[in-house]
C-alpha cells in the first residue's frame, strides 16, 4: 500500500488510510483475520481524527483572534493576565467553545489550563458582548475572519 501526498489530500484521507495499512499490520502481525481487528483499529483512528480535528479548529480561532488583537498567537498561551493578552485568550476559548463546539475541558488542555478557567473565560465573553461594544466589534470581526478563511463544512477535510 503507497502513501502519495497530493494537493487535494484530506486528514480524513490520511486517517483512512493509515487505518487500513495498520489494520493490515496488525492482522498479519497477530496472524488474525483484518476483519476480527477492524472495528477496534477504526474507532481509535476516529478518535484519534477527532481530537486532532478539534486541535485544529481551536487553533484556527486562536489564529484568528490574536490576528484582531494583534499579537502574536503564541502569547496566547503565556499564563499572563495583561491585557489584551488575557482578552484575547478569553476570546478565542469562547469561540472555540461556541462556534466550534468544542468541549471546555479539549479547549482547557489545548490552551494549558483548567476547565474552571474555560468556563469563566466563556461565561465573561458571554456576558460582556451585550454591554461592550468594543469587544463586540473584536468577537465580530474574528467571526467573519474565521469563516472567510474557513468556510462552513471544511472542518472534517483539512488539507495537510
Amino acid at each position: 500500500m503507497r502513501f502519495t501526498l497530493t494537493e487535494n489530500f484530506t486528514l480524513k484521507d490520511m486517517s483512512m488510510h493509515f487505518e487500513k495499512l495498520i489494520c493490515s499490520k496488525l492482522a498479519e502481525l497477530l496472524g488474525m483475520d483484518e476483519t476480527k481487528i477492524a472495528p477496534a483499529v477504526r474507532r481509535a483512528f476516529k478518535d484519534a481524527t477527532e481530537k486532532l480535528a478539534q486541535e485544529l479548529i481551536i487553533s484556527r480561532w486562536s489564529k484568528v483572534v490574536a490576528g484582531v488583537y494583534n499579537i502574536d498567537p503564541i502569547q496566547l498561551y503565556s499564563k499572563t493576565r495583561r491585557q489584551p493578552i488575557a482578552e484575547s485568550r478569553q476570546v478565542a476559548m469562547y469561540l472555540a467553545a461556541e462556534e466550534g463546539r468544542i468541549e471546555h475541558n479539549v479547549i482547557a488542555s489545548h490552551f494549558g489550563c483548567g476547565r474552571q478557567n474555560v468556563d469563566y473565560a466563556v461565561a465573561k465573553i458571554r456576558d460582556s458582548i451585550s454591554v461592550d461594544r468594543v469587544l463586540r466589534n473584536a468577537v465580530s470581526s474574528a467571526k467573519v475572519a474565521y469563516y472567510e478563511a474557513n468556510p462552513i463544512g471544511t472542518e472534517d477535510t483539512t488539507q495537510v
